[in-house]
């Protein structure tokens, strides 16, 4: 079982070294494609079977209710929209 495992190792890496580097790269890449998932129409139907949950009503606001405002004494940069003296960095 050892020698045919040598002998199938031998004819590998002879078969290996007469392949040219583009004929190894082609193979790769074959070898590469055939382990891709498929992303294609089943990949939608997935989706749309899996967002078919209860619908939550929920209060949406346009701005958030406790927003604080700046309690320090710097001026607010009109650039940057940050509270700072002198110019802008």
């Amino acid at each position: 079982a050892i020698e045919a495992i040598a002998i199938y190792e031998t004819k590998t890496n002879l078969a290996r070294k007469s392949m040219s580097q583009t004929e190894r790269q082609e193979k790769e890449v074959a070898e590469n494609a055939s382990n891709k998932r498929n992303w294609g129409s089943n990949h939608d139907e997935s989706l749309s079977q899996q967002n078919k949950g209860h619908k939550v009503p929920g209060a949406h606001t346009a701005w958030p209710v406790n927003k604080k405002t700046y309690a320090g004494s710097l001026p607010p940069c009109n650039q940057c929209k940050s509270h700072h003296s002198g110019p802008c960095t």
